[in-house]
């Protein structure tokens, strides 16, 4: 696929449907946003338009409307071996729930932007989830809430097996109540306590792209992906467009931004590398302590990257000679209790959580534990560890890219100059490697009188959760 410039994408449909009927939207259009993110369950999108009829008052707009959106790239004939998805944006219907910047920006003409959210969010919201699951996989229970209350697709769509939902598969079969929830806030819930069938992942999200849903690991995500695009960043001299390497999978980057690279307070306060959970059985009584090493388990779930972004160092602040606090006798493993390492830390996040042996039984002989220390504090390690370092990077529209997926990142290093002449080959060993789209805001502008093509732009959120290379061991600056 060889996309040479942004403006090779037209606009297929854009549509309202009021309480009046149906209205193209496309002599109006200014801009449109649409947002993904790894970390939200819905799409989100806004539109701006250029109006001199008054289109809020002869659509009579008051946020009971839908809007349908089919964006292609062009130049792909019908039946071309290239999927659909790869070459369109084509979400689904989007319901409006807002409308501001509401400009007069001549006597007679004015602009307004209508702020957008995808259907099953609606449908999420005028609903409530109070139902018993016994003996069904999270991932049964997930799909069972999808498929009731927020499967939005036609019945062409279910028949084409298009959009829908992708489940992986989950470990063990549970028991559970869920109590008068909306079904994605039972969907957020159940995702917490969710572990991999085939993996050691308890790092589950639900999520939403313009092609379908997913509820998935991050382990699942990472695992055995090989990066599908390369972005780099260099001077620009022979490809003005910033897409003719597109076959090659390369893609020359705009503008990039840090959003974060390290933020040691969240990280202790969250439990990533060491944490405590103290269980409480509700019926006999008995309590117990369970030391977390987020370090000694790196190597159970996948990464992008060999080594942790942080050093096992000692830590030399005079609570870390202190004794940890005992609250119970030890559960899983018996961690040391006065250890100086980052991994010892455990009083830096503690835990409390309830249990019992017979929770949701029907009879006294009907066991069910929720197994809470293996999956507690693993998940806050394994969600953590994923928000180590942020970039975002702006670059040419390709359509082909959703959250979730993994690409490689190529960024100079500020100590090379033009005149060193090494600014094409020296790159920041750091932050060069692959990452993981966490969000994707696509932009698609309309042109003017001058330019009448419509431009495609893509800012992209990107995280790295391990290195290349090992971070150095910080020697104490206080000696014993």
């Amino acid at each position: 696929m060889k996309q040479t410039n942004t403006s090779d994408i037209s606009i297929s449909k854009l549509a309202i449907h009021s309480a009046t009927g149906d209205y193209d939207l496309k002599p109006h259009f200014v801009s449109l946003n649409i947002y993904e993110n790894l970390y939200r369950q819905s799409l989100t999108a806004d539109i701006t338009l250029s109006d001199s009829v008054n289109l809020p008052y002869h659509l009579a707009l008051v946020g009971q409307e839908t809007v349908n959106i089919d964006i292609k790239l062009t130049g792909f004939e019908e039946g071309s071996a290239i999927a659909e998805q790869e070459i369109s944006i084509k979400p689904p219907p989007f319901h409006v729930i807002n409308m501001n910047n509401r400009i007069y920006t001549k006597p007679k003409t004015q602009v307004f932007t209508l702020l957008l959210i995808s259907e099953h969010y609606m449908s999420s919201l005028h609903s409530k989830v109070s139902k018993s699951y016994f003996n069904k996989t999270i991932g049964e229970m997930v799909s069972d809430i999808y498929l009731t209350y927020l499967d939005d697709r036609t019945q062409s769509e279910k028949d084409n097996g298009l959009r829908g939902l992708f489940v992986e598969p989950t470990n063990r079969e549970e028991r559970f109540i869920i109590p008068n929830l909306s079904p994605l806030d039972a969907i957020r819930w159940l995702s917490k306590r969710t572990e991999q069938d085939s993996g050691f992942g308890v790092n589950y999200v639900f999520f939403e792209t313009v092609s379908r849903s997913y509820f998935c690991s991050l382990n699942y995500l990472l695992e055995n992906q090989e990066p599908l695009m390369t972005f780099i960043y260099r001077p620009r001299v022979d490809d003005p467009s910033g897409v003719e390497s597109l076959a090659e999978g390369v893609v020359k980057i705009e503008s990039f931004s840090f959003m974060k690279q390290f933020d040691r307070r969240q990280i202790v306060v969250d439990g990533v590398y060491s944490s405590k959970l103290i269980t409480h059985d509700i019926v006999t009584k008995t309590i117990e302590e369970h030391d977390y090493d987020g370090y000694a388990q790196w190597e159970e779930i996948n990464h992008l990257g060999k080594y942790p972004p942080l050093s096992d160092s000692d830590i030399d602040t005079k609570s870390a000679s202190v004794v940890r606090t005992s609250h119970a006798p030890p559960g899983l493993v018996d961690y040391p209790n006065d250890s100086k390492r980052m991994s010892g830390q455990h009083d830096g996040d503690v835990d409390f959580y309830p249990k019992h042996d017979n929770m949701y039984s029907q009879n006294a002989n009907d066991e069910y534990d929720n197994y809470v220390e293996e999956w507690r504090a693993r998940r806050k390690n394994h969600m953590g560890i994923h928000d180590a370092v942020g970039i975002v990077i702006q670059v040419k529209g390709v359509s082909s890219l959703r959250v979730g997926q993994v690409v490689k990142l190529i960024l100079p290093s500020p100590e090379t100059s033009e005149g060193d002449k090494k600014a094409d080959t020296e790159n920041d060993k750091f932050l060069t490697g692959n990452y993981m789209i966490n969000a994707i805001q696509h932009i698609i502008s309309a042109g003017n009188v001058n330019d009448p093509k419509i431009s495609y732009l893509m800012n992209i959120e990107l995280s790295k959760d391990g290195m290349e290379e090992q971070i150095a061991y910080r020697e104490s600056r206080k000696e014993d």
